[in-house]
C-alpha cells in the first residue's frame, strides 16, 4: 500500500470522525484484538456503551462505569444495547452527564504531555528488565522530517506531520507516584459493583 493510499484512509477517517460527533449514543466493542477507536469515540461527547473489553489502554482503568461510560454484555449484546439505550432515553440528563464526563477525563488526562511522560516511565522500566545493551546498528538510516513529507502532495497531511514535530518540553516529566495496590483493589471493585448493579437492572427489566 502507498503512502498517498495510506494518507488518503487518514482524511476520510477524519471526516468519519466528525460526522459521528452528531450521535447521542456510540457502542465500543474489541474485534478480534485490541482497538485503537476507544479513546476517540469516549473524546466525542456522546454517551458510549462500553461493551467490557479484554484489553486495556493505560488510562482505560481510570473510567467508572456510570460516571465515564455504560458498560453492555459482550455474551447479551443485543438486549444490553436495547436497556442501555432504553433507559438513557428515559434519564437524558444523566447520559448527558456521563458523554461530558468521558470527555472531559480524555481531554484532561490524555495530553500530549501526559502520553510523553506515561511512554518515558514505561520505556525507563523496561530498561530496567533488559539484560543487553542496545547497540545502533552500522546499516541504520537517519529518518528526518523531509524523507516523510515527500511521501504526500496533500496540503492537509503535511499539516498533520507538522503538528506532529518534537519540541523540548518547558518541564521534566511527571513523578512516577508508588504503586498503591490498596487504592487499585477498591477502585477495581467499586467499578465492579456499578457494573453489576446495571446486570441486576437489566435483569430485572427484562423480567417484567
Amino acid at each position: 500500500m502507498s503512502m498517498q493510499i495510506i494518507w488518503n484512509i487518514f482524511l476520510v477517517l477524519d471526516i468519519f470522525w466528525h460526522f459521528l460527533m452528531f450521535f447521542r449514543y456510540k457502542i465500543y466493542t474489541e474485534g478480534h484484538a485490541w482497538s485503537v477507536s476507544f479513546k476517540y469515540i469516549m473524546a466525542c461527547d456522546s454517551t458510549v456503551l462500553v461493551a467490557l473489553p479484554t484489553y486495556y489502554e493505560f488510562f482505560s482503568r481510570g473510567l467508572m462505569p456510570m460516571a465515564h461510560y455504560w458498560p453492555v454484555r459482550k455474551d447479551k449484546l443485543c438486549s444490553s444495547i436495547k436497556y442501555a439505550v432504553n433507559w438513557g432515553n428515559e434519564h437524558t440528563e444523566k447520559v448527558k452527564a456521563m458523554g461530558s464526563a468521558g470527555q472531559e477525563f480524555m481531554w484532561r488526562n490524555l495530553t500530549m504531555d501526559f502520553v510523553y511522560d506515561y511512554m518515558f516511565h514505561l520505556l525507563t522500566e523496561y530498561a530496567k528488565l533488559q539484560k543487553f545493551i542496545p547497540v545502533i546498528p552500522e546499516t541504520a538510516q537517519l529518518l528526518c522530517k523531509n524523507a516523510i513529507l515527500c511521501f504526500t502532495d496533500d496540503p492537509r497531511s503535511k499539516e498533520y506531520l507538522k503538528m506532529s514535530e518534537a519540541r523540548v518540553s518547558s518541564s521534566p516529566p511527571c513523578i512516577l507516584p508508588p504503586f498503591d495496590t490498596k487504592f487499585i483493589n477498591e477502585f477495581q471493585q467499586v467499578a465492579e459493583n456499578v457494573t453489576q448493579r446495571i446486570w441486576m437492572m437489566e435483569d430485572s427489566a427484562q423480567e417484567k
